[in-house]
C-alpha cells in the first residue's frame, strides 16, 4: 500500500507500508492446524468484570492425536473469558494465530466454543427444605452456618 500526500517528499520517504500484523506473503505459507476447544461457563459469569477462566491445556487431543497449540511467552494455561451478559450460549469465538504450531509456515486458530450452563436447580430447590428443619428449632447459629457453606459453594462458582 502506498501512502500519498500532496508534498511528494513525505511519499518519498515513508515509501511502502506493509503489514504489522503478517510477515511478508504469508499466505504462501502452510498453516497449521485449526483446533475446537468447548468449554462451559456459568450463566453467573456472564457481564462480570473479573471474567471467567477455564483452562487450556497446551497440547490438545484431536482425533487421538496430540497437537501441540501456540504458546507465547508469558501465556498460563488459564483462559480467561469476558463474555457479555447477552452472550448467547452455543457461540463460537475464534483466537487467531492461537492454534496449532506449523513450524515451517504460520499458525492455526483456536475455536473456543462456549456453553452458558445455569447453576443447578438442585440448590435452589433444595434451600427452603433445607433451612426449614434448622429455623423450627431456632438454631440461629447452625442456620447461620448453613447460609454461610452456601454462600461460599456460590463464590466457588462464581471465580470458577
Amino acid at each position: 500500500m502506498r501512502v500519498g500526500c500532496a508534498d511528494s517528499h513525505y511519499t518519498a520517504a515513508v515509501g511502502e507500508l506493509g503489514s504489522i500484523f503478517e510477515t511478508e506473503h504469508a499466505e504462501d505459507l502452510p498453516r497449521g492446524e485449526d483446533l475446537t476447544i468447548e468449554v462451559e461457563v456459568p450463566r453467573t459469569a456472564l457481564g462480570h468484570p473479573k471474567g471467567h477462566r477455564v483452562p487450556l491445556a497446551r497440547v490438545l487431543e484431536v482425533d487421538g492425536r496430540s497437537i501441540a497449540r501456540v504458546v507465547q511467552p508469558g501465556d498460563s494455561d488459564v483462559l480467561p473469558l469476558f463474555l457479555p451478559e447477552t452472550f448467547a450460549s452455543g457461540s463460537v469465538l475464534r483466537l487467531r494465530g492461537q492454534g496449532g504450531v506449523r513450524a515451517d509456515g504460520r499458525p492455526g486458530d483456536l475455536y473456543v466454543k462456549v456453553r452458558v450452563v445455569d447453576p443447578p436447580p438442585v440448590l435452589a430447590s433444595a434451600l427452603p427444605t433445607a433451612l426449614a428443619p434448622v429455623a423450627k428449632k431456632g438454631g440461629g447459629a447452625a442456620l447461620f452456618v448453613v447460609i454461610l457453606g452456601m454462600i461460599a459453594w456460590l463464590l466457588v462458582q462464581m471465580v470458577t
